[in-house]
């Protein structure tokens, strides 16, 4: 047997088969850190890996009961050794080729230890943490590990110095990696399977909601299929700013770069109404014909460059849409199933429009569109419980299913204030009870309103009738509501699609109170 029982009752020590592999390629110091460790956790397996130039030693450590209650871990660390007296960022890549060579969930993923030569080793990891989408590295120099071995505690505090100290709800920004990110893998693997189908799709959604996150992790899966996202921003001035000749020219441009190809990319010149669409499918047949993948194009921020929406005048106005969706159809509908496009926005608007200017809107019904749901009560459970107890925070079961509730699963609203608990809380481990959570609850939506302000604001900026709708419901003046949604319905429809109104029976109401709080509050101050 030379693998750790994983359903073994956990003692302190060390598997014969990692002793074998520790007397074969660690050195004297290493050895001797491994038996620090060995006296508080137990190491079910230690080896070596060539990564390019760079040679690292590692092990798995398994928490006995004790510090499974202290710090909720479960499954197996990596410990890696850098024997480098100056320690480099790439000795991250580690953790995954390890992570990556074992069987799927036996590792923890959000955590890592790093033992190195590098006294600075601290400082470095602290620094290189700040804003990071990064797994909690608990870090060691050799020296402070091989001076220390008669402290018993050095490994324990070490671990609750860096799990306790680091917010890993905190996420303002889209997350660019699979580490932080829950609940949205069936959106992913549906707007991937339209694309293999050769259907083109529409991701829609209230600012906040995870958008481009999707589309990030879109851009990781979609390569096991042998295709590539290429991401778009239209709020790109290259894009939302010039003629649609320019947006064109940007897309194609964005293919060959994101597939690093960018020395087959046509100069502007050569793009002109009557060249656009041959240009973009020789774009296309390019990384098909020199890369095997075909293409999905990722229009993120649509609103920038939608008739009647965008800012500018050109796009806003004129007849830029029209032109530029008419090329983006007609390539798509001259390929050979080598490309399709996902339009993604906060409401289906343009594809609404069957006209625009009393020309037809090419991409009118073009695509099924998707709503973003929110979370439902397990999504919510598996996010909430999986960083809190990382981070020393546990939460009563019962409250998962409240925090669903409270904030309608939107998924950056129940970061946020589960972030403003765990800073209520700073002494860790603490068991979070619904007394607890009500109190913070209730000074987070009182107090951190600009989280709502950010949802929403998109709603003011590009939708203000919704946006009025709204205003309307959260003062219960139905009449004038009612009035509305007879008169446009699709505003409704978009109002429930982003999971903010519901319909009970015949009347409609707020998915979450927090939200009509907020619109009070506001209104009543202006």
């Amino acid at each position: 047997m030379d693998e750790y029982s994983l359903n073994a009752e956990v003692t302190p020590g060390i598997h014969p088969y990692a002793q074998q592999k520790v007397e074969e390629f660690f050195c004297r110091e290493q050895d001797k850190i491994v038996s620090v460790f060995k006296t508080q956790w137990y190491v079910t397996k230690a080896d070596h890996i060539k990564l390019g130039a760079s040679e690292y030693n590692y092990m798995l450590i398994k928490a006995p009961q004790n510090l499974v209650v202290q710090f909720n871990i479960t499954a197996e660390i990596i410990v890696v050794f850098s024997d480098y007296s100056v320690f480099e960022p790439r000795t991250f890549d580690a953790f995954d080729y390890i992570k990556n060579s074992l069987e799927e969930g036996r590792v923890e993923n959000l955590c890592g230890v790093l033992i190195s030569k590098d006294d600075k080793i601290e400082q470095k990891i602290n620094m290189y943490a700040i804003g990071n989408e990064t797994r909690i590295f608990v870090p060691y120099s050799y020296t402070e590990i091989l001076e220390n071995r008669g402290n018993s505690y050095i490994s324990r505090n070490k671990f609750q110095k860096f799990f306790y100290s680091r917010d890993l709800f905190a996420f303002d920004d889209a997350l660019k990696t699979d580490l932080y990110f829950f609940g949205r893998s069936q959106i992913v693997m549906n707007v991937i399977d339209r694309h293999l189908s050769n259907r083109n799709s529409g991701l829609f959604g209230l600012r906040k909601t995870g958008k481009t996150s999707i589309i990030y992790d879109i851009k990781r899966k979609i390569v096991q299929k042998n295709a590539i996202g290429i991401f778009i921003s239209c709020q790109d001035p290259a894009i939302s700013t010039g003629s649609w000749i320019d947006a064109v020219y940007s897309v194609v441009y964005s293919i060959y770069e994101q597939s690093n190809m960018l020395d087959n990319c046509p100069d502007r010149d050569k793009f002109n109404n009557i060249t656009s669409t041959a240009l973009l499918l020789e774009a296309v047949n390019t990384v098909y014909e020199k890369k095997n993948m075909t293409v999905l194009l990722l229009f993120d921020e649509v609103e920038h460059i939608t008739f009647g929406k965008a800012a500018n005048e050109k796009w806003g106005k004129g007849t830029e849409s029209i032109e530029f969706w008419k090329t983006i159809r007609s390539g798509f509908q001259k390929q050979n199933s080598r490309f399709t496009y996902c339009i993604i926005g906060t409401n289906p608007i343009c594809i609404e429009y069957p006209t625009i200017l009393h020309a037809e809107n090419p991409i009118f019904s073009g695509v099924t569109p998707l709503y973003i749901p929110g979370f439902d009560i397990g999504q919510t459970r598996s996010m909430v419980r999986k960083l809190g107890r990382i981070m020393g925070i546990k939460f009563d079961e019962t409250l998962y299913a409240r925090l669903t509730e409270d904030y309608g699963g939107h998924p950056f609203l129940i970061r946020h204030v589960c972030s403003y608990i765990a800073n209520k809380y700073p002494e860790r481990p603490v068991q979070i009870d619904r007394v607890k959570y009500i109190q913070c609850k209730d000074e987070f939506n009182r107090t951190q309103g600009k989280y709502f302000e950010m949802i929403l604001e998109v709603l003011s900026e590009f939708y203000p009738d919704e946006y009025e709708m709204l205003k309307y419901l959260s003062t219960e003046d139905y009449d004038t509501f009612n009035y509305f949604a007879t008169e446009d319905y699709s505003m409704v429809q978009h109002l429930m699609g982003y999971g903010i109104i519901r319909k009970v029976d015949n009347y409609f109401d707020f998915q979450m109170d927090v939200i009509k709080e907020f619109i009070i509050h506001k209104e009543n101050q202006c």
